[in-house]
Formats: C-alpha cells, sequence, structure tokens
C-alpha cells in the first residue's frame, strides 16, 4: 500500500470519527433544547361593564394577556398583562378569582412608567367593579389582587405597556393545570377553575370599565435553532466537500 492511500484512510477514519461526535453533540444539545422549549397560552378580555361601549369596545381590542411557563421557576406561570393599541385607556388594578394559584411571586413591572404594588386585600376597590354582573360572580381570592400605583393613570398599563405577574402554583401544578382552570372559567362544578379581571380607567370618554379574560388559545411561534445545530451543519459540509475531492483524486 502507497504513502498516498495511507494518507487517504487515515483522513477518511478521522472524518467520520468526527462525524460521529458531530451527531452526539446533535444529540446532546439540540434535542434537550427542543424538548424543554416553554409553552405560551393568549387569552384576550370580555367586557363585563355596561352603559360604557366605547371603553368597552376599546378595551376589548387592545386588552390580552400571555399565559407562560417560559422564565419562571418550577410550579411558577406567569400573567403578562398586556395594552397594545393606540386609543387611551390604563389597566389599574388586575384580580384573580382563585382555582390553581397558590401565591403572588413576584411583580415585574414595565419601567419607567408601569408600577404595580404587591398589596394583596388592600387593593382599591377590593373586588372587581361590576364583578356581580356574571353568573357566577366574579370573587376575589384573597390577596390574589394588584393596583397601579398612585397616580394610577400614569403608573398602569397604558397603550404599548405591560405587565408580568409572576404566581406560584399548588400542589405541583404545572401550566397545563392553569390554562385547564382558565377554561373552566368559574362554572362551580366543583372542579378547578380560574378567572382574571382588570379593571381599566382613563379611556377617551373619561369612563372606566372591567373585564374578564376570555377563552385561552395556545401561541405557536416558530422554534429558532440552536447555535449547536449550525456547528453540526458546518461538520456535514465539510465532509461533503472531502467526499468530492476524494472522488476527484
Amino acid at each position: 500500500m502507497n504513502k498516498r492511500a495511507v494518507r487517504t484512510r487515515f483522513y477518511i477514519f478521522g472524518f467520520r470519527l468526527r462525524s460521529v461526535f458531530l451527531a452526539l453533540g446533535f444529540a446532546y444539545l439540540v434535542l434537550p433544547n427542543l424538548a424543554t422549549a416553554a409553552t405560551t397560552y393568549q387569552a384576550g378580555f370580555d367586557c363585563i361593564s355596561s352603559s360604557v361601549t366605547s371603553a368597552c369596545n376599546s378595551g376589548e381590542a387592545q386588552f390580552s394577556v400571555l399565559i407562560t411557563d417560559e422564565n419562571v421557576g418550577p410550579n411558577q406561570a406567569a400573567f403578562i398583562f398586556k395594552n397594545i393599541g393606540t386609543n387611551a385607556s390604563s389597566i389599574s388594578e388586575i384580580y384573580f378569582d382563585d382555582g390553581a394559584l397558590l401565591g403572588i411571586a413576584s411583580i415585574l413591572d414595565d419601567p419607567p412608567n408601569v408600577d404595580f404594588e404587591d398589596i394583596g386585600d388592600k387593593v382599591s376597590p377590593p373586588d372587581l367593579p361590576d364583578g356581580n354582573a356574571v353568573n357566577p360572580p366574579f370573587e376575589v381570592t384573597q390577596g390574589f389582587a394588584t393596583e397601579a400605583d398612585n397616580p394610577a393613570p400614569h403608573k398602569g398599563i397604558n397603550p404599548g405597556e405591560e405587565l408580568t405577574v409572576v404566581f406560584d402554583l399548588v400542589n405541583n401544578f404545572s401550566l397545563s393545570d392553569v390554562i385547564y382552570a382558565l377554561l373552566n372559567d368559574g362554572n362551580n362544578d366543583g372542579a378547578l377553575d380560574l378567572r382574571i379581571g382588570i379593571h381599566a380607567t382613563s379611556f377617551s370618554d373619561d369612563t372606566s370599565a372591567s373585564f374578564i379574560n376570555g377563552v385561552p388559545s395556545e401561541v405557536i411561534d416558530p422554534v429558532p435553532l440552536p447555535a449547536s445545530i449550525f456547528l453540526l451543519l458546518g461538520g456535514l459540509s465539510a465532509l461533503g466537500r472531502f467526499r468530492r475531492v476524494r472522488a476527484a483524486c
């Protein structure tokens, strides 16, 4: 066997070995990332106040909440309240009619304007305005409420702003239990249920209105490719180039 043949076999062995390591790296780095991808749901809000049609229309068009287990600890869920639009409005109080929640773990403001306080029973008003107008009535769980700091219209969630409320969950519950509870929608059938209420002020006609969450639906986002996959693709490309060179020889 001549030296050229020995060198060729050596190179082939080296590239095959590197291909094995690249494949193992793919399985170790890429697949766990895909398996642990966070899940996010989104829900709009339905107005429960009467005689404030303009405020109701603005709030239903602009208010939403994302429910996710992304960037939180185990047995936690984040509720990200958003006011997306241009109509004047400010979400000033947030209430939870509890099912799967244990307690507020943290409130993440959106500086510099959004500033909410974790003051529980001291929220004013203590109950969701017009909450008795729905069936069953909206009953705020003790301590499960937060409000904007004074002055509320300026420190509330205005157009283009958001607020995140992170909750600990009871009984090792997960995000799927939270979504199940939201879908159960306070129907008092003895099963787990959960409702979210918000009170908004500073609409263009100087009125206020209350809202309760609608049906949540899963948000499907393209999964970004981890950096490790580009390493794999680069290695496979190099292997392909070597095979073409070898064939040419």
